[in-house]
């Protein structure tokens, strides 16, 4: 049978990986859409046959137009909104896209048969006792976390009432190829600090997070579609959970810069969620996946492809 997946979001971190592993794949069949005008592949990536279907997701016209020029086994829905502020008119964008963007998909995955996969984030699971797992109460904290949250519950709606298979994956924390640091995410902001000699301040650093591997999570994704028959909520994470103060120490050894760090020189926030690790074994289980990289081996193929992205624009 032949696979032809829809991935939204597809000019983003998570995207743009995810569209270059699958369109390398003679068996799969990659439909992309973002908002942009035109697909954005990774530095250095050439990409074989893609179609790009600009639009947004939350738009009637869009979907229509997908559903009736394709015929989708697999949609991986990664198109969110982010906040950027706490703003009023901030939130309600924020609820209104992701919500309404999941809605309009989950009627193109019923339209077609097609098993819906979405991107959720162990957010959710707000300040539980770690390690999370799967079966902990949601308790967001953000208006993010809460969309997602909504998002998973449409998804399961879905499910009970017109049988469509599908995959929630809460995410702990991605790094890698392609990550900007303008995003504020940690790793790719302390790598470019640290790249071009400045300082990096930072709390003291004894928060721990899972930080997940982009290439890892895309080995995931391909088991997944291989494995059409399992639906459920499963946690993706690297069972190997680090302090924030480890992980900058790394990055500065493996840039070989000394004394850019200002490790304490920023206070911890109020809400300081300090146990951020996932249990990641029903993942392991259904789909006989290891995460397999590393946090050094991860952090070194981040750092030099940031060092190339860097050399070209200087030059």
């Amino acid at each position: 049978m032949d696979t032809t997946v829809l991935i939204t979001g597809a000019n983003g971190f998570v995207g743009k990986n995810l569209v270059a592993a699958l369109a390398e794949d003679p068996d799969i069949s990659v439909v992309a859409t973002d908002l942009h005008h035109a697909l954005i592949p990774l530095d250095g990536v050439t990409l074989p046959q893609v179609d790009y279907v600009p639009g947004d997701l939350c738009s009637r016209t869009t979907i229509s137009f997908l559903e009736d020029n394709y015929r989708f086994t697999t949609i991986i829905h990664l198109a969110a909104v982010i906040a950027q502020s706490d703003s009023r008119d901030a939130n309600m964008t924020l609820m209104s896209s992701n919500t309404g963007s999941t809605q309009r998909l989950l009627e193109l995955a019923s339209a077609h048969g097609a098993r819906m996969m979405i991107s959720s984030t162990a957010l959710i699971y707000g300040d539980a006792a770690a390690p999370f797992t799967e079966d902990m109460p949601p308790m967001p904290g953000s208006f993010y976390a809460l969309s997602k949250v909504l998002c998973e519950e449409t998804v399961r709606f879905y499910h009970r009432k017109f049988a469509l298979p599908y995959l929630i994956f809460r995410i702990g924390v991605f790094y890698g190829l392609g990550q900007s640091p303008s995003g504020g995410m940690f790793i790719p902001s302390v790598i470019d600090h640290l790249l071009d000699g400045k300082e990096f301040a930072m709390t003291a650093g004894e928060q721990l997070r899972d930080f997940v591997y982009i290439g890892d999570f895309v080995d995931l994704v391909r088991a997944a579609i291989k494995t059409p028959a399992v639906s459920g909520v499963f946690n993706v994470g690297s069972g190997d959970k680090k302090t924030m103060r480890e992980v900058a120490a790394l990055v500065e050894w493996l840039t070989n810069t000394n004394g850019l760090l200002r490790t304490g020189a920023l206070p911890y926030r109020t809400d300081e969620v300090w146990n951020y690790s996932l249990d990641i074994s029903r993942t392991q289980r259904a789909f006989g996946w290891e995460p397999a990289t590393t946090l050094e081996n991860g952090l070194l193929q981040t750092i030099e492809y940031q060092k190339r992205v860097k050399a070209k624009l200087c030059c």
